[in-house]
């Protein structure tokens, strides 16, 4: 996906607690967005701390607007895109079912696994 200063005012996070150039929070229409990765250049090498930071810190006033504003402008100008991961929401409940059924599945293992060895140990 590529990081134009529109999308990247659309996201709902910009960088991370230690300072690394990653985005958070974007979507897709009609999908399930499950991974992010790092803000990548062109050349798909992930952008440099001291290149996100500058834009970060020291962006041009451009008197931009939006929820990351002149930051916006100034990474958007880098030529920036992530790689996303996603699947379409119709998959969402399905995938919410099988994993019910291999939670249940397990604790049914180990519930009688753990009954087993009780009746083990008492005769």
């Amino acid at each position: 996906m590529t990081m134009s200063a529109d999308a990247i005012n659309q996201a709902r996070s910009l960088g991370s607690i230690t300072g690394g150039p990653v985005i958070g929070g974007l979507e897709v229409p009609d999908a399930w967005v499950t991974d992010t990765s790092k803000l990548l250049t062109p050349d798909g090498r992930q952008l440099s701390d001291a290149a996100f930071n500058e834009c970060l810190n020291n962006a041009p006033k451009t008197g931009a607007t939006g929820r990351f504003g002149d930051t916006a402008v100034c990474l958007g100008k880098l030529d920036l895109h992530v790689d996303l991961v996603s699947q379409p929401n119709q998959r969402f409940w399905p995938f919410q079912w099988i994993e019910l059924a291999l939670y249940l599945g397990l604790s049914a293992l180990l519930a009688a696994v753990g009954l087993w060895r009780i009746q083990r140990r008492v005769s």
